[in-house]
């Protein structure tokens, strides 16, 4: 039975797979060019402008988001999706406003430098367009609607940039015209469907519950907690470089930063996307002995992919850099692998805590985050002075891992969730034959895209091939599928 929800997984990612390839393949073209047109001073403030609204909009409304996740199946059962959107619709707005208007006031009281004053008063209008926009897209996600949702999110990112080149190219100016790109494209989108739903869903006043707010708060709030947990986790590195070592560093590290989570969030959320509302969907309807089936079977898959990344990437990160970053930016490829193979121990670490949601015991993934997050600080404060980014990024890998770990613990006494080993060894060593292969392949090639196109080719193949010759189950299923295929 768990063959049939994987397969209502699989159905969706066919439809939210260019929303996760298309803009991340559009970020690596903007790295590609904002690092070859801005200075890493420049690109650092840009960096921490936007990692504070990230935060920010996390504190506020991220809660509301994860409520709608969780709400949304058991409201369209009952038809009564026109209360819970108004509702949570009339609940974002006045918030959104009171904390634009907040973040405006603050930034003319407090005494920045004067170009970290303009972007943050920029950051405004990027702060309230974006936070609307997300709640867009979780909406359209929880609704399982993956046409509108990658629609919206290629449109979003090709715009975006498109708008951000034309600012800085033609009219030169800095990286305030990403934030106002960002805006722009997100703003559009983010009225375009609230018109929409009012229309649609009837959105009015009458409809909205204190009752409801207060169900969705019960439920949300200890997960602003874990959401902040996973801000830290990711980028209190970008304040503490900052303060020990200057912008210039915090630039260099976030371009590096940003090429490793983009890379790997391509996958991650390629499956994670649809499979969350279908693990809520398989568990309401199907009940906990299936759920399990399907998240066991969920983290098998994303070790299959995102193994050979991690190892992919530790043999390529020289070449990834040379590609991808301007000049100034070279310094970077040791961020790659640390926060490669931490990004893949968390994306592990949220399928196996995934069983405390669907029990509503979310305060201890609180603790889980709230933890990680905390030696995350502590090993910030004792590498970075000493290492400076190249400390932050190891700093990441071991506060990923410990995360892993607890998940791990957690999972198995909730949901009895566990790690098949009998399959994943094949795993293993399919990733360790790929990075030899890696490893004697062109020697002598000086590093460029030429010899990246390359040695990715091969260490798809090699990997590919070595998982048929140890007969690796899922590939085995892919096969005979292909060959049913062709006979018939």
């Amino acid at each position: 039975m768990a063959n049939l929800s994987l397969g209502e997984v699989f159905k969706d990612i066919r439809y939210y797979m260019p929303a996760r390839v298309i803009p991340a393949l559009v970020t690596f073209v903007s790295i590609a060019i904002f690092t070859r047109l801005l200075s890493p001073e420049e690109y650092g403030l840009y960096t921490l402008v936007i990692i504070t609204i990230s935060i920010v909009s996390t504190l506020a409304f991220r809660w509301l988001e994860d409520a709608v996740l969780r709400y949304f199946e058991e409201h369209e059962e009952s038809a009564s999706l026109p209360l819970l959107l108004s509702t949570v619709i009339l609940t974002f707005l006045p918030i959104v406003l009171i904390i634009s208007a907040g973040w405006f006031t603050s930034v003319l009281v407090f005494k920045f430098k004067p170009h970290l004053t303009i972007l943050l008063l920029v950051g405004t209008i990027t702060l309230f367009m974006q936070a609307g926009y997300s709640l867009i897209l979780t909406i359209n996600r929880a609704a399982r609607n993956a046409h509108k949702y990658t629609y919206y999110a290629v449109i979003q990112s090709i715009c975006t940039l498109l708008i951000a080149w034309y600012l800085i190219y033609s009219l030169h100016w800095n990286a305030t015209a990403i934030l106002l790109a960002t805006a722009i494209a997100s703003g559009v989108v983010f009225l375009y469907e609230i018109i929409y739903f009012v229309k649609r869903y009837q959105i009015k006043l009458s409809l909205f519950s204190f009752q409801l707010v207060r169900n969705l708060a019960i439920y949300g709030f200890p997960l602003i907690g874990v959401s902040i947990g996973m801000l830290v986790l990711a980028s209190i590195d970008r304040y503490m470089i900052q303060y020990f070592k200057g912008a210039i560093e915090v630039g260099v590290y976030s371009a590096g930063y940003r090429i490793a989570d983009s890379g790997t969030n391509i996958i991650y959320m390629m499956v994670m996307l649809p499979g969350v509302p279908v693990i809520y969907q398989t568990y309401e309807q199907k009940g906990k002995l299936e759920t399990v089936q399907l998240l066991e079977k969920l983290i098998e898959i994303n070790i299959a992919i995102m193994l050979p990344i991690f190892c992919g990437v530790f043999m390529l990160s020289k070449d990834v850099i040379k590609v991808l970053l301007g000049g100034s930016f070279q310094g970077a490829s040791y961020v790659l692998t640390w926060v490669t193979g931490g990004c893949f121990c968390f994306a592990l670490a949220q399928y196996f805590y995934k069983p405390l949601e669907l029990k509503k015991t979310t305060k201890y993934v609180l603790y889980l985050i709230l933890g990680a997050a905390t030696l995350n600080i502590i090993f910030n404060f004792i590498l970075i002075p000493k290492l400076g980014g190249r400390g932050a990024a190891i700093s990441t890998f071991l506060a990923y891992t410990v995360c892993l770990l607890g998940a791990w613990l957690l999972g198995n006494r909730t949901f009895n969730l566990r790690i098949r080993w009998n399959r994943v060894w094949k795993l293993v060593i399919s990733a360790i034959g790929m990075m030899f292969v890696l490893m004697l392949v062109l020697p002598n090639w000086q590093p460029g895209i030429s010899r990246l196109v390359l040695k990715v080719i091969i260490g798809v193949v090699s990997y590919v091939t070595l998982l048929i010759i140890l007969r690796e189950d899922n590939i085995m299923q892919v096969i005979r599928k292909l060959t049913n295929a062709l006979q018939n």
